[in-house]
């Protein structure tokens, strides 16, 4: 096992991912990099065997429970093995790689789930007090910061390209604002003020803006 590899992040996943995520994510990317794609160019061939070496060593560890703890354990001492997977893309399949799996995938799973809240807000508006309404709104609540955490996660297990710093960092800011959005609707949870959801939902309206800002920022690099 070569431990100088980050094996979550050369799949762009998080260290809290099921056995399912991790099967689809190799199977996803191995369709991408099998060296026979690049058949007719030998550079690409090369870097995509790489690759595919890589990808599959990380595989073989994390797919195997017994494997995955003992790697589990090493990553807790050390949190930041020095090698990437960028070591062996070319600097336009990395670009691509990261856009793909890690930026995009961030500010997908982010605008879906912000997006969720206006209609949330609607159903507890009915009756703020009502356990059943309080009950599924803070269940909306727990999934929106798992998922703003696996985003922020996400968006720092790989380096990113210099092209597409840009667009990261509004994705980043607007991951932070869906954060102060959340820290209001944690505070309604302890006063029942509406005035926090409210502030919410602006954070939330500026966290959106911001994911399309990234988007641009992605179109004219």
């Amino acid at each position: 096992m070569d431990r100088s590899f980050n094996y979550y992040a050369v799949l762009g996943l998080t260290n809290n991912v099921s056995l399912t995520d991790i099967k689809r994510a190799y199977r996803k990317l191995a369709k991408i990099y099998h060296p026979d794609i690049a058949s007719s160019d030998k550079s690409k061939t090369m870097h995509f065997n790489d690759f595919m070496s890589v990808l599959n060593e990380a595989y073989a560890v994390l797919s195997d429970s017994v494997k995955r703890t003992e790697y589990d354990q090493f990553i807790l001492r050390n949190p930041s093995p020095v090698r990437y997977a960028n070591n062996y893309l070319n600097e336009e399949k990395y670009r691509e790689y990261y856009l793909k799996q890690i930026l995009l995938k961030a500010r997908n799973k982010c605008r879906t789930i912000i997006l969720k809240y206006n209609k949330e807000l609607n159903l507890l508006s009915f009756d703020l007090y009502d356990e059943e309404l309080i009950s599924n709104f803070e269940k909306y609540v727990t999934e929106l910061e798992n998922t703003l955490i696996y985003s922020s996660n996400l968006m720092s297990s790989f380096p990113c390209p210099h092209s597409l710093e840009p667009s990261a960092l509004m994705m980043r800011q607007s991951i932070a604002q869906a954060s102060d959005a959340l820290d209001e609707i944690k505070r309604f949870s302890l006063n029942y003020d509406y005035n926090h959801l409210l502030m919410a939902k602006n954070l939330f309206s500026i966290s959106l803006n911001l994911t399309k800002e990234s988007l641009l920022l992605i179109k004219t690099t």
